[in-house]
């Protein structure tokens, strides 16, 4: 009964408010929820202030065995872009940085690019 509570009173903030629900799911603070891994105060502190991840930071998340929905959840809060070669996809596959986190990277990319005009 409370699930169907949370989830009418989030499709009436969509309807109402064009999107609350939405919106509230950008909040996320995923520097909390990161802390427990013991992740290097720098990174921490980079997340705390909601600043892009550079590429070795995300190999920092992983070697903490930081769970791949979080850091993908953080990269797409923060419409974070990445342009990716090849050479960047080998350097995070062989640091362990998990598929679904290395797919997810280019969508990032292509998902905030502004369509061209014909």
């Amino acid at each position: 009964m409370r699930s169907v509570l949370a989830y009418l009173s989030c499709f009436a903030g969509i309807v109402l408010f064009g999107g609350g629900c939405v919106s509230g799911l950008r909040s996320v603070k995923y520097a909390e929820h990161v802390v427990a891994y013991d992740v290097d105060s720098h990174v921490l502190e980079k997340m705390e202030k909601r600043l892009p991840l550079e590429l070795v930071e995300i190999i920092h998340l992983t070697e903490k065995q930081v769970p791949d929905s979080l850091i993908i959840g953080y990269i797409k809060q923060e419409q974070t872009i990445y342009q990716l070669t090849s050479d960047h996809v080998t350097m995070l596959t062989s640091r362990g940085v998990s598929k679904t986190v290395v797919d997810y990277l280019p969508v990032s990319y292509t998902h905030l690019t502004l369509p061209t005009s014909d």
